[in-house]
């Protein structure tokens, strides 16, 4: 639980001394110097309507404080003491109360709670708009804000309405994170807010992945700001949203650099591979609301440093939500502004140079690791699939296979045990591929191997399955495929060593014969007189008897001659 209280500040108009702050919590000087600093931002943009309430949430540089900021336009606030309610011009009804604590005490999902229920939720007894100059307000106490944020928390968890452009906004932040964004709406969705279902989606999505990278992304938004060229100059937020104008003539000034992006425009085709993975990421988010996915994208952000391979990751982590699914992503991120370092090459389509990932320890390098770790985990989910989705992982891992990515020794050995119980699906794998079925089993095969063929569980289970006389055939070939794929001649050599004597010794054994059927005669040249004799010739069983009695009666006629 985060103990610390966190303070407040109410600003009104008062003729003596215009719009500022009338009231604190505290007389600590920091928190009086940052309501200096946020005092443009507390006041409300031009043009807005009685009735009117929004948010801004700030990081403040330097002191690590953070402020949520609620402006509104309340005809019914409380009357200061002015001459009358014209001599202010009609800024009498402008009120804005500010939260300014440590960015621990005050996050963002704090800022989109109270973007949700409103100040008012925090401070009952105290609410905007109320408090009369010089008052002292109260602290805000940590078991409030954290019930708060629970709630709002608890809510997220929910599968949330989709809105429309969300992948657009998405998909501008990944693709330059440091720069400023507008969000252009057109002025009817400004009087039913639909400004938090876009930033609840970009913080459980985008924000995740670039929470801790060095580009210049900082989580502060406001939900309205006037159009371009009204320059409120000091602090502004890094995403902010504008109504979207058609303006004729000359374009209006833009005293500030910044992206637009117009979330009603109809949707088009992915333009790169920000925009496939953003409409990927929104997918999830509508399937599985906002914890969920931001948990699976947490799991990959602790694993990976750099967000390229962040933004790899999670196309692979979420693959089933991408429409189409591709077979690999090249994210040309724009990298933060810095001298070109020796060896920095330029991204495809990218202006600035990008350097090389960092090498994992041991001399890997952190892609082929994170290709290693989300292998491993598509060879645990083998067993559970049935059908099309089954054979998609196979893919998957025969793909990798080309990559030459390869599993961590650590769970090799564990995962070879698991498919030796189903022997690696090989009748699974012919049924299915038939004369494909050895590339398959190869590819099933080659990243459990790893870096050295000399040792290791897969390599010696292999070799004694090669040994085997059933399914020798499948076996055989697949072993031979991965000997063709090594480009190390030594590895190679280790792998032909181990598995070919086996293969050699089951091919030397004797096998059981079945009795052979006598072998028949030469054949002789049809006309010779021999062969008339040696012809056998079927006889009659009355000429035996006829041939006995002829004897009989002969001998008794010479008997009596």
């Amino acid at each position: 639980m985060n103990a610390t209280s966190v303070d407040q500040v109410e600003f009104r108009w008062r003729p003596d001394k215009d719009f500022g702050p009338i009231a604190y919590s505290t007389d600590d000087p920091r928190i009086h110097h940052a309501s200096r600093l946020i005092l443009p931002m507390a006041t409300l943009p031009r043009g807005v309507s009685p009735g009117h309430r929004s948010l801004v949430y700030l990081v403040l540089p330097g002191d690590e404080l953070a402020t949520i900021i609620e402006r509104s336009y309340d005809p019914d606030a409380l009357v200061l003491p002015v001459p009358s309610a014209q001599a202010g011009g009609g800024r009498h009804p402008q009120v804005a109360r500010a939260l300014i604590g440590p960015c621990a005490a005050v996050s963002v999902d704090l800022a989109l709670a109270c973007l949700w229920q409103g100040l008012e939720a925090l401070c009952p007894a105290e609410p905007p708009g109320r408090i009369s100059p010089g008052r002292t307000l109260a602290k805000l106490p940590a078991d409030a804000r954290e019930e708060l944020t629970a709630a709002f928390l608890t809510r997220a968890a929910t599968r949330p309405q989709p809105v429309p452009g969300l992948a657009a906004l998405v998909a501008a932040v990944l693709r330059q994170p440091g720069r400023p964004l507008a969000a252009m709406l057109p002025s009817a969705d400004f009087q039913t807010p639909v400004q938090g279902a876009y930033l609840r989606g970009l913080r459980f999505t985008a924000a995740v992945l670039l929470q801790g990278t060095a580009h210049a992304w900082r989580p502060s938004f406001s939900t309205l700001e006037a159009a371009q060229g009204d320059d409120r100059g000091g602090l502004q937020p890094h995403l902010v949203f504008r109504v979207a104008q058609a303006h004729g003539g000359a374009p209006p000034t833009q005293p500030r650099e910044e992206n637009r992006v117009a979330l009603r425009e109809e949707q088009r085709a992915p333009a790169d591979e920000c925009d496939t993975l953003a409409r990927c990421l929104v997918r999830a988010y509508q399937e599985l609301g906002g914890t969920g996915v931001a948990g699976r994208l947490e799991a990959v952000v602790s694993q990976y440093r750099t967000l390229e391979a962040r933004l790899e990751a999670a196309a692979v982590c979420l693959r089933q939500y991408a429409d189409p699914p591709a077979p690999g992503y090249v994210f040309a991120v724009q990298q933060p502004a810095s001298p070109a370092a020796p060896g920095a090459h330029r991204a495809p389509g990218g202006a600035e140079p990008v350097s090389p990932p960092p090498a994992a320890p041991g001399g890997t390098d952190e892609t082929d690791a994170m290709d290693g770790k989300l292998l491993a985990e598509l060879y645990r989910m083998l067993p559970a699939q049935h059908g099309d989705a089954f054979f998609q992982l196979v893919e998957w891992i025969c793909a990798a296979a080309v990559r030459r990515v390869t599993v961590p020794e650590a769970e090799a050995a564990q995962i070879a045990e698991q498919l030796s119980h189903v022997d690696w699906h090989a009748a699974r794998l012919t049924e299915h591929y038939r004369d494909l079925a050895s590339s398959r089993l190869a590819g099933l095969l080659q990243p459990l191997l790893g870096p050295r063929l000399d040792r290791g569980q897969p390599m010696r289970w292999l070799a004694a399955r090669l040994a085997r006389e059933d399914g020798a055939e499948v076996w055989s070939r697949a072993g031979a495929l991965i000997y063709a794929r090594l480009d190390d001649p030594r590895q190679a050599a280790v792998l032909a060593d181990r598995l070919l004597p086996e293969l050699l010794n089951r091919m030397a054994e004797p096998r059981q014969e079945t009795p052979r059927l006598p072998a028949a005669r030469p054949a002789r040249p049809p006309g010779l007189l021999l062969d008339f004799w040696l012809r056998p010739a079927r006889v009659p069983r009355w000429l035996p008897v006829g041939l006995v009695l002829a004897v009989i009666v002969l001998s008794l006629l010479l008997v009596r001659w």
